[in-house]
């Protein structure tokens, strides 16, 4: 009897014994990765959007991945410079980066061989509108047809500012005039806060201006956003018409978004996707980047590839046209 009682003893033992063995090796494969701090680069100088909006969801991945997230700086050549040193660090998820549209643009307008092909994305964690915009107040137009039919009367008079000549303002610019027929005449500024300076002390006509930068000015009443380029009205300007409502194929919007390089393991980045999901849809994220302009919003990597590769596709065409092809 003894012995019968001490077989069962030491048979559920054992069986304990590999029960625990399994689940404390599913609790350090769990715990495999994050282990050390992830860098995110981000492309553009301190301060900017894109900064601010990395530097603001930084804290709330730490909080889902329990490791520090490091947010530094790599700037030049239309932030490609950022982009490439991410693509070549070792893909073991330890290095993430922050992109927007103008990956669609690098490889057309010549600044690299960088394709939206070669990243690996994360997903997407704001958007906003571009808006033509002019002065309030500038008896020439009203309405964003006031300002195409003007246009259209008087080929190459408008001026309009955007930041850089490939980037996605600029884009926009050239959009505008292929989608509505008309000719304006391109002023290359460093970027949107030297083009609403210009705009404002009427040296020139118009611009193309993003909705976190225009804001201040539309709320001060000296700027007025005439019509946004993306597929839906923003809810921060929700009297603002979009092109494509309008009847016009310009539909270019901006977004900040992350990646990292290829070849990053799957149960990796599924890890990276989850918590990234979670940030952008928190509260906290939510309320602070609605304060700085932006639509909060989670797009994932399979949704974020399809909306590049059609951005790609509006790039070709604008390059096309721009050569005079179209």
């Amino acid at each position: 009897m003894f012995k019968r009682k001490y077989q069962i003893i030491t048979y559920l033992m054992a069986i304990l014994i590999i029960v625990s063995a399994y689940f404390a090796t599913e609790c350090l494969a769990q715990k495999d990765y994050p282990t050390r701090p992830i860098t995110c680069v981000v492309q553009w100088s301190a301060g900017g959007g894109t900064d601010v909006t990395a530097r603001t969801i930084a804290p709330l991945l730490e909080k889902y991945l329990g490791v520090r997230v490091n947010v530094i700086n790599k700037t030049g050549a239309s932030g490609s410079i950022a982009h490439k040193y991410v693509l070549s660090s070792p893909p073991d998820g330890y290095t993430i980066g922050t992109f927007c549209p103008t990956i669609t643009i690098y490889k057309a307008a010549k600044v690299c061989e960088l394709t939206p092909a070669d990243f690996n994305m994360i997903g997407m964690v704001t958007r906003w509108s571009p808006f033509i915009s002019v002065r309030r107040g500038d008896p020439r137009w009203d309405t964003i047809q006031d300002y195409i039919e003007y246009a259209k009367a008087n080929p190459n008079l408008i001026t309009c500012g955007s930041c850089g000549v490939w980037t996605t303002y600029s884009v926009v610019e050239y959009l505008f005039q292929l989608a509505t027929g008309t000719k304006i005449r391109h002023v290359t500024t460093e970027c949107t806060s030297m083009t609403i300076p210009l705009l404002r002390g009427g040296h020139i006509d118009s611009g193309i201006i993003g909705g976190p930068e225009i804001l201040p000015h539309y709320q001060a009443g000296k700027l007025k956003p005439l019509a946004a380029s993306t597929e839906e009205r923003s809810p921060l300007f929700p009297d603002v018409p979009t092109m494509k409502e309008l009847g016009y194929d310009c539909v270019f919007p901006t977004f900040i978004a992350f990646f990292m390089p290829k070849g990053v393991p799957a149960d990796r980045k599924q890890i990276l996707v989850d918590a990234f999901k979670k940030a952008a849809q928190s509260p906290d994220f939510v309320n602070k980047v609605k304060n700085m302009g932006m639509q909060p919003v989670w797009v994932g990597p399979e949704e974020l590839t399809e909306l590049l590769n059609k951005l790609e596709s509006t790039v070709d065409r604008v390059v096309a046209w721009k050569e005079g092809k179209l």
